[in-house]
C-alpha cells in the first residue's frame, strides 16, 4: 500500500536506508539533501519504506501545492531495492495525481514509464562517463578537439588541487557563472556542501596558473558510485588556457579504473553537450513527469 507522508511523518533513518540500498540511489534523494533544498518536502512510501518517492513541494500562498524539482536537484523519482518496473512506476504516479492537481518534475533513469505515455516522457538529459576502464581506454574515447585542448592546457603548466573553501568557491561562481543565483540558492549550495563534506560526499576542486591564480572551479558530489559535477565555473583567462578541460581531465585521472561513473548533469545546450560528450561520456535520458488538472483560470497560468 502506498501512503502519502507529510514531512514530520517521515522516518529519516528508514528513508536514507531505502535510498542507500537502492541500486540507483541518488544523493538528491537523501533526507538531509531534501531538507536543505525543500524543507517541507513530502513523500510517497510503500511496504515499510521498501519503495519511496520524494516529493519536494511548492506552496503558493497556501492556495496551490505541487511537486517540483528544487535547484541543485537533477532528478528524483521512485527508489527501492527492487527494480522499479512499469506497474510500480504507474502506481506511484497515479498516487501523485490523486494527491496534487499539478506537477512538473523528473523521475530517474531506472523508472520504467512505458505505461505512462500520457504524462511521462524521456526528455531529461545527462551525460554519463563510465570510469570502470583504464585511463588509456578512457582517453582513447576523447574527441580530437578535447585531446588538443588538454595538450594546450598542459603547455600552460596549470595546477590542480582540492580546495575545501566553500566561501571562496561561491564568490568565484558568483563572479564567473553566466547565470546568477540568488541569495537563497547560494545559501542552499553552502549548506549542501557542508553537509555532504562531513559525510565524505563532497569535494571542491580547482585549476590555477603558475602564479596561483584560480582559473576554474567545480563542486563534485560523490554517492553510490556516482560522481556528480556541480556548479562548474571558469574565468575568462581560464577559458583561454583551457582550464576547465584540465580540471575534468585531472579528476578523471584520479578516479579512472574504479567501479564508478561521472554524471555531468546535462545538458540540452548544444555546446555543453558537445563538451561532455568529448570526454567519452554517453547521452543518457531520464523521464520527465508533467500533468495539469488545475481548475480554470489557474490551468492557463500554470502550463
Amino acid at each position: 500500500m502506498i501512503k502519502l507522508l507529510s514531512n514530520d511523518q517521515i522516518d529519516r533513518a528508514q528513508w536514507d536506508k531505502a535510498i542507500e540500498s537502492s541500486p540507483y540511489g541518488l544523493i538528491y534523494a537523501l533526507s538531509w539533501y531534501l531538507d536543505i533544498v525543500c524543507p517541507d518536502w513530502e513523500a510517497l512510501v510503500s511496504d515499510n519504506y521498501e519503495q519511496v518517492m520524494p516529493l519536494p513541494v511548492k506552496n503558493k500562498m497556501g492556495l496551490l501545492k505541487y511537486p517540483i524539482l528544487p535547484t541543485f536537484t537533477q532528478q528524483l523519482g521512485i527508489f527501492g531495492q527492487k527494480i522499479i518496473n512499469s506497474e510500480l512506476t504507474s502506481e506511484f504516479v497515479k498516487n501523485v495525481k490523486r494527491q496534487y492537481n499539478y506537477s512538473n518534475f523528473s523521475l530517474n533513469a531506472s523508472n520504467d514509464i512505458s505505461l505512462l505515455n500520457d504524462c511521462c516522457h524521456n526528455s531529461g538529459v545527462t551525460y554519463i562517463l563510465n570510469l570502470e576502464k583504464t585511463i588509456t581506454d578512457i582517453e582513447n574515447a576523447f574527441s580530437s578537439n578535447h585531446v588538443r585542448n588538454i595538450k594546450k592546457a598542459k603547455e600552460y603548466k596549470l595546477n590542480y588541487a582540492s580546495i575545501p573553501d566553500i566561501d571562496f568557491f561561491l564568490k568565484f561562481i558568483d563572479k564567473h557563472l553566466p547565470v546568477k543565483f540568488g541569495k537563497k540558492e547560494l545559501k542552499s549550495a553552502y549548506h549542501l556542501y557542508h553537509e555532504a563534506f562531513k559525510r565524505g560526499m563532497a569535494e571542491i576542486v580547482a585549476t590555477s596558473d603558475e602564479d596561483k591564480n584560480i582559473l576554474s572551479m567545480a563542486l563534485w558530489f560523490n554517492f553510490n558510485k556516482r560522481r556528480t559535477y556541480i556548479l562548474p565555473a571558469t574565468s575568462s583567462e581560464g577559458k583561454e588556457k583551457r582550464a576547465n578541460f584540465w580540471l575534468i581531465y585531472q579528476y578523471i585521472l584520479l578516479h579512472a579504473n574504479k567501479d564508478e561513473v561521472i554524471d555531468f548533469e546535462g545538458s540540452r545546450i548544444e555546446s555543453l553537450a558537445r563538451f561532455y560528450a568529448g570526454f567519452g561520456a554517453e547521452k543518457t535520458l531520464f523521464p520527465h513527469f508533467h500533468f495539469n488538472n488545475l481548475p480554470f483560470p489557474l490551468k492557463m497560468v500554470k502550463k
